[in-house]
């Protein structure tokens, strides 16, 4: 019996440990250099196509190499971790700074608003279920925040775009969850 009890805990010990490895390897991959920053905004600007054929966008195929994504390889919950891990660490780095971006040095999020690319934050947020919540140290604000301020000046000057902006603050709130203690929206996890 004390031998059953030994090699169940041996084995026991060893899923664990190997469940520990594989948690570990989701997560270190190396900071991305400042030019693929500037690639990410670069391509979600011009909304460039993929050049892998299971994917639509080039910046996504981009962030997903940044990420160490293997897509041969990489089950969909492995490949949402490692962006996950990689966004949760460097996501005050995806800055970007074009002319017409009224956030100099901003949140590529921001950045791919201003560009009018809505379908590239729903892919973020419902798809990989990036943190948006996080305060963007260019302006002081969230991407929630930013809306807001976006929706409001617009109601002022007009625009077209202010429909979308609102759809899309809704659409972002909706994979949130408020936070009495906080008084902020937190992502579901």
């Amino acid at each position: 019996m004390k031998n059953l009890i030994t090699i169940c805990l041996l084995l026991a010990t060893v899923f664990t440990s190997q469940a520990q490895e594989k948690q570990t390897d989701v997560c270190d991959c190396p900071e991305p250099e400042r030019v693929d920053y500037a690639k990410i905004c670069s391509y979600s600007k011009d909304k460039k196509r993929a050049k892998e054929e299971s994917l639509v966008w080039l910046f996504e195929e981009h962030l997903l190499k940044m990420s160490c994504v293997d897509l041969k390889n990489d089950t969909r919950e492995t490949i949402i971790q490692k962006v996950n891990c990689m966004w949760n660490k460097y996501k005050t780095k995806f800055s970007c700074a074009s002319l017409g971006f009224n956030v100099p040095n901003g949140n590529v999020l921001k950045f791919i608003m201003s560009f009018n690319f809505p379908d590239a934050i729903y892919l973020l947020v419902d798809h990989y279920g990036l943190d948006v919540t996080f305060v963007d140290p260019a302006d002081g604000l969230s991407f929630i925040g930013y809306l807001d301020q976006e929706i409001s000046k617009t109601k002022i000057y007009g625009s077209g775009k202010i429909e979308e902006m609102i759809q899309v603050k809704k659409d972002v709130l909706m994979e949130m969850k408020y936070n009495p203690k906080t008084k902020e929206f937190e992502p579901v996890k």
